[in-house]
């Protein structure tokens, strides 16, 4: 286990990814917790493991029980703490977690593929990461379903999976569009077979006739028709590759920061050499309004989308905001007291 103290690197205490720092958020799991309950839960579970091998170097014959109770005590109480001991699932409870897990499971194996093949940059879902872990924790020494999953099982998987590939796409994780078609294609190509077998109805059956004293002639095997053959995958037009590209978060990220230094420039223009034409009221009246407008948009962006990023960035906007609004009303009127009355 790799144990480091202040904020240098750790393994995760949920899912052990060792580039976890203990005050930052886990990149692959979403795990965030207090970092002195982390550093506490580090040192014991190191020191539980130091004590198995006591005996072994013939400092004791045996851990002490009271001792060895003591200390686990103690990580029970950190792992509390930071929510770590996920409850045990009712039977009823375990019946709709297990296809939640085998899905999950497959998903992240199949990720490790992608990435190692060199499709993805991480493959890090840290939403689905966790629920992953929490059905583990809750499942923890039950059974597995024994029955073979079947078409239409199958078939919901590879619905979940393209669910992940588009948070993936989201996240701008792909290396590329060709990537992306790469691992999209087989997918599509396997949900339209499943969706032919699905679809397909067995002929009807026909129970020949058995009369009295005569022995029936044998019916002809049923002749086996081959399966349909897939549809193709439609490419996707280019014109849809394109504002693809262009939509996705790192490109709004890039045009937002560049909207932010062009905002500023021109508030800072407007104050310099820009506003000799305008009353004093007005003057203060345009930064204050382009504030208070950033202000709510990187409010509404933040709390109603997805795009978390880009809503800090509204904000960041709207306080380079201040200083220059701070000014304007220094310039036109003064400081107080003397400028309150004129103001």
């Amino acid at each position: 286990m790799t144990l480091l103290c202040n904020n240098k690197l750790m393994e995760c205490p949920k899912c052990q990814f060792p580039d976890f720092a203990p005050a930052a958020v886990c990149p692959r799991c979403g795990f965030r917790g207090n970092p002195a309950a982390i550093e506490e839960l580090s040192r014991v579970e190191w020191l539980l493991t130091e004590m198995e091998k006591w005996p072994g170097l013939g400092f004791i014959r045996g851990v002490p029980r009271l001792l060895r109770g003591h200390y686990l005590s103690r990580r029970q109480g950190a792992q509390t703490v930071l929510d770590l001991r996920a409850p045990l699932l009712t039977p009823s409870e375990e019946r709709n977690a297990w296809p939640d897990l085998l899905r999950h499971e497959l998903l992240f194996q199949a990720i490790e593929e992608w990435r190692t093949a060199g499709y993805l940059k991480t493959g890090f879902l840290p939403h689905s990461y966790s629920l992953m872990m929490e059905l583990r924790a809750g499942l923890e020494g039950r059974r597995r379903p024994d029955a073979p999953p079947g078409d239409r099982e199958r078939l919901e998987t590879l619905d979940f999976f393209l669910g992940a590939i588009q948070q993936l796409v989201q996240r701008g994780d792909f290396t590329s569009l060709d990537a992306e078609r790469k691992v999209t294609a087989p997918l599509l190509a396997e949900i339209a077979e499943l969706k032919t077998r699905l679809t397909a109805l067995p002929p009807p059956a026909s129970p020949a006739p058995a009369p009295a004293r005569v022995i029936p002639e044998p019916e002809p095997a049923p002749v086996e028709q081959p399966p349909a053959p897939p549809s193709p995958v439609p490419r996707q037009p280019i014109m849809e590759r394109l504002w693809r590209s262009i939509l996705s978060e790192r490109t709004l990220h890039a045009l937002l920061f560049l909207g932010i230094f062009l905002l500023f420039a021109a508030a800072v223009s407007f104050v310099i050499w820009g506003w000799k034409d305008f009353s004093a009221p007005v003057r203060i009246a345009i930064p204050s309004s382009f504030t208070v407008l950033f202000f709510a948009l990187g409010w509404y962006v933040r709390t109603k989308t997805l795009l978390s990023r880009s809503g800090i960035a509204l904000s960041a906007i709207a306080a380079l905001f201040i200083p220059i609004d701070c000014y304007t009303i220094y310039a036109n009127y003064g400081s107080p007291p003397d400028g309150w009355p004129e103001f």
